[in-house]
């Protein structure tokens, strides 16, 4: 990661409703990049194969706490991995991409 550069982690529900996430993850991704920021998107990172939760979460976390922001794609209120993430971003004191909104 360049340091000069700002990264955000796109953070949302994702289990049970895969085709649907892809879609919000993928059209935040597109307006992080407009705004001139680098995406961080879980559903591009490597998994290296793995089709468990834990395993996704580990990865994905590795990624989010290498960023300068989160953003949110989609609710997370009944999102287990989304609260996870988003309790770890406001702990590391990192901040909501508020001008992706």
């Amino acid at each position: 990661m360049n340091p000069s550069e700002k990264y955000v982690y796109i953070c949302g529900s994702i289990s049970g409703k895969e085709t649907i996430a892809a879609k919000e993850f993928e059209s935040a991704k597109n307006k992080i990049i407009a705004y001139g920021m680098i995406p961080v998107n879980p559903f591009e990172l490597d998994h290296e194969g793995s089709t468990e939760w834990a395993d996704f979460m580990r990865t994905d976390i590795q990624a989010l706490v290498n960023c300068d922001y989160i953003y949110f794609a989609n609710d997370i209120t009944n999102s287990k991995g989304g609260q996870l993430e988003a309790h770890i971003a406001d702990q590391l004191g990192i901040k909501e991409c508020v001008i992706c909104l």
